[in-house]
């Protein structure tokens, strides 16, 4: 299995898989975060997020965890699945939700990007979770 996150040195940037980076999803935009720039998401034609392009600070948070593999760790929350990436134990003072995924942050600004949570699992693909959860 591919790296569940890879991180260009030269230009700094991040990217995480949320869906399996083996198949082919047909991109419907790339936007950024409406609340970071430095997050941009990859959207499908199902409006799931397909992965995660990490810039400035958000990218050099995540580098330490390229060439991972098992990214999340999985709580089970009034019996449904959340699977959880962070990539510092920092308190999270604020969230913002899109496409299912809880984005979170320890500042009032939306600038210190801490991890996210994929609450809404009817959208992702829970075997592949499942693949690249710690366990």
């Amino acid at each position: 299995m591919r790296s569940a996150i890879t991180f260009d040195k030269e230009s700094e940037l991040g990217y995480l898989y949320v869906l399996p980076p083996s198949r082919k999803y047909k991109i419907k935009s790339t936007d950024e975060l409406e609340i970071n720039e430095d997050i941009v998401l990859d959207i499908d034609i199902e409006d799931r997020i397909v992965g995660i392009e990490l810039f400035g600070s958000s990218a050099l948070s995540a580098s330490s965890l390229a060439g991972f593999k098992r990214i999340y760790s999985k709580l089970i929350n009034n019996g449904s699945p959340i699977y959880r990436f962070r990539v510092s134990n920092k308190n999270i003072t604020k969230t913002f939700n899109a496409y299912g995924i809880s984005f979170c942050f320890s500042d009032d600004d939306f600038e210190e990007f801490v991890g996210f949570d994929i609450v809404d699992i009817s959208k992702y693909d829970e075997k592949f979770l499942d693949k690249i959860t710690n366990k």
